[in-house]
């Protein structure tokens, strides 16, 4: 449903490979968001004590989440070249949708520890800089240099 709203808005690229690349990008968004699951720290997970939800979160913001990141970093160079203002096809995308909303989801102790997992990849070549508030029309800022405003 979200790909035919984002095809919809004008979202899903100019031509059928630019939206092969955007499916890959939100693809590959979606690996990140089912490893998150699978770590099994959020507030639903059953069976986990309150400690070990907090172990697990800590492996996930401190080295599962910023090696992911540097992985959707080296996708969207790849695509898009070194500081490219958009993932795919130089205009905003639903692929940049998906990132930013990869980044700026969950509670405010969430997107804390998001940003520290940028930092961590820095690194790594990433270079995520967040801030308060995001304006799409401005370019998210890729070499990942990503400016979450």
């Amino acid at each position: 449903m979200e790909r035919y709203v984002a095809g919809q808005a004008g979202l899903m690229g100019k031509t059928p490979f630019e939206a092969a690349c955007i499916d890959m990008v939100a693809e590959h968004v979606r690996d990140v968001r089912d490893a998150q699951a699978r770590k099994g720290f959020s507030r639903m997970a059953r069976g986990k004590t309150d400690e070990e939800k907090a172990a697990l979160a800590a492996e996930w913001y401190g080295t599962d989440l910023p090696s992911w990141l540097a992985k959707l970093e080296a996708c969207v160079v790849e695509l898009a070249g070194e500081g490219a203002a958009h993932a795919v096809g130089g205009a905003v995308s639903y692929a940049d949708v998906c990132i930013w909303s990869l980044l700026r989801e969950g509670s405010a102790e969430d997107l804390e520890r998001v940003a520290e997992a940028a930092a961590l990849g820095l690194g790594l070549g990433l270079g995520l800089g967040l801030g308060p508030g995001l304006g799409l029309g401005s370019g998210l800022g890729f070499g990942l240099g990503l400016a979450i405003n």
